[in-house]
């Protein structure tokens, strides 16, 4: 037997919920525990761990009661389930918490490379971490090497969330100690504040800890604040760029640079590249930077240049090259950039019809360009969840080929229509509704009725096709949630079920609301008593009832436990049922 489909299936005579597959391996689940699979059918893995997490290489994290440990390939206990935490793995080394709340490293075999013993370590970067363990701080190699800094001080350092520094009265952000260019950055104490310079792998410093602040290396050099003034050093400490502007940033091979609150661009000689006399300034990346000018005037179609608001009072967005060419004119209100393309907009004077957009929503138009300036005259727009209206945009202009990742695009007057990554129609069919494909699945629907105010329409109906068009799932639902790609959550007559691929039920359709939990669904019933009572259970990915609809409510904690609330009493339960005491 082959399976290579998500699918509800039938395995060693036993029915399982298969997940997705990858290079030959799935995850299975049955009465809420997750096992493996491989593509012929046989089980790697009987199901038994509360989450498995996608595999790393050869190894995958799982949970078990709480606690996570690591598998292989074959399904085999590499690492037997006995951490608090433990994450991804980088060139084989992961940070573990143990129960005690305390950080630890570990390789890709089990073995602790270092014991528990450090309050916080952040993620590696050039083969070190920074940590905080008791009132000492520094760095720690992939090996376990450790490096510490003075303590003398710093028993006023506390650690904030994200790896960010308190010392004394002052907020240092967790690039302490991350090394770029094979230097970190570290401090210290000098009467009642600190002196920053930077240290190397030896923690040895190279650069004088004299200065008030300083930025990581980038490309040999470094911005640095001397006082209330900015300059840039390179790597012997010598000063290339003297302390004389209110603020430097690097932008690539140049800095970006503020005095007397007009920003503009220069290089390491000093160099004029953009002259400072913007009211802001952005590097987009490709050898462009945003830039606000403060005089320009707003496109003639924005909202705000048509209206009473003064037009120029807050400027307006184009973008400059490292030659200080304008590539794109002064005339907008945002500008993005993503790495190949660009689009520039302003808030539009009103909503064309029809559209299924609300009326309170804000509608930007926007416009691409490129290196090479604006390509295109057409405006469009586009929206979070796709819910918007567009032209479809010339982007064939100056041969540069966009990627849209087969995006529903909607044409005005008509309806959606999916482009794809060289932005050409993929599929002509017009749906009144469209999502974004995950893996070779969209959800799209038909909108029938219009609104109280016919500004926009009402959706009353879903379904899913795949990349030829194909209607997958019939448009027939209410509403239809893609969920992991391999079973939907489905509404018709106010109930939800869940559906495979073959749109066949696999959870019944008699809840009043299904909610995603690892390894099941937190299921709610209105139970009919005066009150319009609401019950909450769970069920596994097959529909199997695992724990009752008795419960006032229902939340997930983690992947093992269940918040609940039973008779004003609030508790712990596992995705069984059993009651935690804690």
């Amino acid at each position: 037997m082959n399976i290579n489909n998500s699918t509800l299936s039938q395995v060693s005579n036993s029915l399982y919920w298969i997940g997705q597959f990858n290079n030959g391996i799935a995850q299975i689940s049955k009465n809420g525990y997750f096992g493996l699979v491989d593509s012929t059918g046989s089980i790697l893995c009987e199901p038994k761990f509360d989450e498995i997490f996608d595999f790393e290489g050869e190894i995958a994290r799982v949970v078990l009661n709480g606690e996570m440990g690591i598998i292989n390939r074959d399904g085999l206990i590499v690492l037997k389930p006995s951490m608090k935490s433990l994450r991804f793995f980088e060139n084989g080394i992961s940070v573990y918490e143990d129960g005690n709340s305390k950080k630890g490293l570990i390789d890709l075999n089990g073995v602790r490379v270092t014991e528990a013993i450090y309050d916080y370590i952040s993620d590696f970067h050039e083969g070190k971490a920074s940590f905080k363990k008791d009132e000492a701080f520094g760095f720690i190699t992939a090996e376990g090497a450790e490096f510490t800094v003075s303590t003398e001080g710093l028993g006023e350092t506390i650690l904030l969330k994200h790896g960010t520094w308190y010392i004394g009265n002052k907020l240092e952000k967790s690039t302490m100690f991350q090394f770029n260019e094979s230097l970190a950055i570290s401090s210290v104490k000098e009467r009642d504040s600190f002196k920053y310079g930077f240290i190397n792998e030896e923690n040895q410093f190279v650069v004088e800890p004299k200065y008030d602040w300083v930025s990581p290396f980038f490309k040999e050099y470094a911005p640095v604040k001397w006082g209330d003034k900015w300059g840039v050093i390179d790597k012997s400490g010598d000063a290339i760029i003297p302390a004389i502007y209110d603020f430097i940033s690097s932008a690539d091979s140049f800095f970006i640079v503020s005095l007397n609150d007009k920003w503009g661009v220069i290089d390491r000689n000093q160099k004029s590249i953009i002259s400072i006399k913007y009211g802001k300034i952005e590097y987009l990346g490709e050898d462009l930077y945003a830039a606000l000018d403060l005089e320009a005037k707003l496109h003639p179609k924005s909202l705000h240049a048509k209206s009473n608001i003064d037009s120029q009072k807050n400027g307006a967005w184009g973008a400059v090259d490292s030659k200080g060419t304008i590539i794109v004119p002064f005339e907008y209100e945002k500008i993005s950039w993503n790495g190949v393309v660009g689009s520039v907009s302003f808030l539009f004077e009103s909503l064309p019809e029809p559209t299924s957009i609300p009326i309170s929503t804000d509608l930007y138009l926007y416009m691409l360009f490129d290196v090479n300036g604006i390509n295109s005259e057409h405006f469009y727009s586009y929206q979070i969840f796709n819910v918007g209206f567009t032209e479809v945009p010339d982007i064939e202009v100056n041969n540069v080929n966009y990627t849209f990742d087969w995006q529903p695009m909607k044409i005005l007057d008509s309806g959606y229509v999916y482009l794809n990554q060289n932005g050409e129609i993929a599929i002509n069919n017009v749906y009144g509704y469209a999502e974004t494909f995950q893996n070779d699945l969209a959800v799209v629907g038909e909108l029938i009725s219009e609104g109280q105010d016919n500004r926009f329409k009402v959706l009353i109906s879903k379904g899913m096709i795949d990349r030829n068009g194909e209607v997958i799932i019939p448009i027939v639902y209410q509403e239809l949630v893609n969920h992991y790609n391999s079973y939907y959550l489905v509404k018709t007559n106010e109930k939800w079920g869940v559906i495979n691929r073959e749109n066949k039920f696999i959870v019944p359709q008699e809840f009043d609301q299904l909610k995603s939990a690892t390894g099941g669904l937190i299921t709610q019933k209105l139970v009919a008593t005066n009150s319009g009572k609401s019950v909450y259970g769970f069920v596994d990915l097959l529909g199997k009832e695992l724990i009752p609809p008795i419960y006032d409510k229902m939340y997930e904690i983690n992947s093992s436990y269940l918040k609940v609330t039973l008779n004003n009493e609030t508790f712990i339960i596992d995705k069984r049922g059993s009651k935690i005491n804690r």
